[in-house]
């Protein structure tokens, strides 16, 4: 089984219709069928809802739906303590990047697969030796 990381920007594509999100459903749909193992770090769940609870998109009365399928699904959630704590903030001051966008590109390095995202400016951000892709290149060729 393959193993991937996610960031929040791909996971608020299975809520709402915008760019890419036929792409981000072919990541869901492989992490369901048991193809791609999803890792996230603990503060994607935040990440995402508030996304959304500031969406001009998604309703309101929708979050609580949506909460409860993020947990439902499952996801392996990595705590940002020790090395990755470390290697995060590495990453957030050498990359400029936020400490919320360091810790998904620190957690694919760690576990050396893959950090899938939507954020084109993380992906031109990306330091060597770590993969950042566009969901839109899911599943790999």
């Amino acid at each position: 089984m393959a193993l991937g990381v996610i960031d929040a920007s791909v996971a608020v594509k299975w809520f709402l219709e915008e760019e890419g999100t036929a792409a981000a459903l072919r990541l869901q749909e492989a992490f369901f069928e048991g193809i791609l193992a999803i890792r996230v770090p603990a503060i994607f769940p935040w990440e995402v809802m508030n996304a959304l609870r500031y969406s001009a998109q998604f309703p309101a009365r929708d979050l609580r739906e949506a909460a409860h399928d993020l947990d439902r699904a499952g996801f392996a959630t990595m705590p940002l303590f020790g090395a990755y704590l470390e290697r995060t903030i590495e990453l957030a001051l050498a990359l400029d990047i936020t400490i919320y966008d360091a810790s998904y590109v620190g957690l694919a390095e760690i576990l050396a697969c893959p950090l899938y995202t939507a954020d084109e400016a993380l992906i031109a951000s990306a330091p060597t030796g770590v993969s950042v892709v566009s969901v839109e290149d899911y599943p790999p060729g």
